[in-house]
């Protein structure tokens, strides 16, 4: 079935700013894990307020070098952190401290510990992901996609479908090759 000339006109329109878009994702956004320069930080916690908020969604980009007055987010054993360096080297490793804090904290990340300085702060958006990411509702959104994909078709995919042998009568043979209605 063809796409009627609009549509495809439309798409066709469309098509530059999607590719655009999914460019600037890969190169700018792209998780780290998915070899990108980009970490996602659920904010928890007061120790960087009034900057970041539990809940906010902490967007950070690697770079080659971080300095005095950055906020980096970095691995430590029990996950991930996002604070301040306040001092230190990438050699001896950094000095950091949550803004909301009196004392520097007890790790010395360096580099390789750096996932990212961040880049901007989403108010909130970390609770609207950690709700999505859980397992009910992914499999809720799953469901809802494949149902909407299962049962719903546009109109001009119904009016150019036939009907199977398997949901109509056989049609009636008749001698001479002719239809009786005809």
């Amino acid at each position: 079935m063809h796409l009627p000339s609009r549509r495809l006109a439309a798409i066709l329109a469309g098509l530059p700013l999607t590719i655009a878009l999914v460019g600037a994702w890969f190169l700018f956004l792209r998780p780290v894990s998915l070899g990108g320069p980009a970490g996602y930080v659920i904010v928890a916690g007061v120790s960087m307020e009034p900057a970041f908020h539990t809940g906010d969604l902490a967007i950070t980009q690697w770079r080659a070098e971080y300095q005095v007055g950055d906020i980096v987010a970095f691995s430590t054993e029990g996950g991930l952190v996002i604070h301040r360096i306040v001092g230190g080297d990438a050699v001896q490793g950094f000095t950091t401290q949550g803004d909301n804090r009196e004392l520097p904290d007890p790790w010395r990340p360096r580099p390789d510990d750096i996932v990212g300085a961040a880049l901007v702060c989403l108010p909130g958006a970390g609770n609207a992901l950690a709700f999505v990411r859980q397992p009910a509702v992914l499999a809720g959104l799953a469901a809802a996609i494949a149902f909407f994909l299962a049962f719903t078709t546009g109109p001009e995919r119904r009016r150019g479908r036939r009907p199977t042998s398997s949901s109509s009568a056989a049609a009636p043979f008749v001698a001479g090759g002719q239809d009786p209605g005809s």
